[in-house]
């Protein structure tokens, strides 16, 4: 059974508490943001009580030393359950803070598939929780080259 619940005040608070954990260690291992994703980052809306986080990568070269971070910190890789350039971490006991973790690779399709969905409820990543984002290049279906925001 899925539970969900009413808004939780405390989850920006949450997610913050996990950034503060993972995003030294993982910057300097290469990623470029670290974002709170999922419907507990939109004020006000009901969510299953789970932290969702983006830790974002240029390209798929950087996943091995931030794959690397992410152990040194007890966090169990789970591949990419099916979604490419979009990889799973299981986390670790603690912090008790129930929290899916995902390592994804900015431009592709799974990162652009998150960015709309915040877009349809009226935010961008930039306002939810994050550190700065860096605006990847990628190539649109017409293939023009565009920035993803």
């Amino acid at each position: 059974m899925i539970e969900v619940i009413e808004y939780d005040p405390r989850w920006p608070e949450l997610f913050a508490q996990i950034r503060d954990r993972v995003w030294p260690a993982c910057s300097e291992a290469g990623a470029v943001a670290i974002e709170h994703i999922g419907s507990t980052s939109v004020p006000g809306l009901a969510a299953k009580p789970v932290i969702d986080l983006d830790l974002v990568i240029r390209a798929e070269a950087d996943l091995a030393p931030v794959r690397s971070a992410l152990a040194r910190l007890r966090y169990r890789d789970r591949g990419d359950l099916g979604v490419p350039s979009r990889y799973a971490f299981h986390a670790p006991a603690e912090p008790a803070i129930h929290h899916n973790l995902y390592v994804c690779v900015a431009g592709s399709v799974a990162r652009l598939r998150t960015l709309a969905a915040a877009q349809r409820y009226g935010i961008s990543a930039s306002t939810v929780h994050s550190l700065p984002i860096v605006a990847p290049q990628v190539v649109t279906p017409t293939g023009l080259s565009g920035r993803c925001r």
